[in-house]
């Protein structure tokens, strides 16, 4: 779901605006900005001691929040948007989104809704709970810090591309990547 324009762009020319963590964080928009983008609850035992620590992850991370399933026509107008683009290729728009940006890796998929985002795991070698700032230490959390968004979110089904990229991205980056257009098609917006 997108304004016309925005799908109109992405529909012809391959124009599509990624954000990053904290462009997500700092949008005022609650239906659309998360101020938690990014944060989890690190707890970590090293066989000697644990460490327990919210921390922010995927600075250098490009999303692309999109939404599968059923449209509820209430949510899409609190939203503010009127359009719609289906990807029918979904691994095919990744990888030229990818192969654009030279992203050191890609992945998507269905975002887990959780009461807390919390990680907890056993870690090999011993914890400097120094390094439990913002940083490569959010990385242990791997991917799943990405995917995972509080229940409060949970009506908008969305379905998520992730691009992980060599430096820390900026608020937002517009692309044209005309490959895209192959991936792409305007559909119908329910009318309730």
């Amino acid at each position: 779901m997108m304004a016309e324009k925005h799908a109109t762009a992405l529909c012809e020319r391959g124009g599509l605006r990624l954000g990053s963590i904290d462009y997500y964080r700092k949008y005022e928009d609650a239906e659309i900005g998360d101020n938690t983008e990014g944060l989890c609850v690190l707890a970590a035992w090293d066989g000697t001691k644990t460490v327990v620590s919210k921390i922010r992850g995927g600075l250098n991370d490009w999303l692309l929040c999109t939404f599968e399933g059923n449209v509820d026509r209430k949510i899409v107008d609190r939203m503010g948007y009127d359009s719609a683009v289906e990807i029918t290729d979904v691994e095919a728009f990744s990888s030229a989104i990818s192969t654009h940006l030279s992203s050191l890796s890609a992945n998507y998929g269905s975002i887990k809704y959780v009461r807390d985002r919390a990680l907890y795991g056993e870690v090999k070698r011993p914890i400097d709970p120094q390094e439990f700032m913002d940083g490569p230490i959010a990385e242990v959390l791997g991917d799943a810090r990405v995917f995972l968004k509080n229940q409060y979110f949970s009506h908008q089904s969305e379905f998520r591309f992730r691009w992980k990229v060599a430096n820390r991205a900026a608020e937002f980056i517009d692309i044209v990547c005309p490959q895209l257009t192959a991936f792409c098609r305007p559909v119908a917006m329910p009318t309730s």
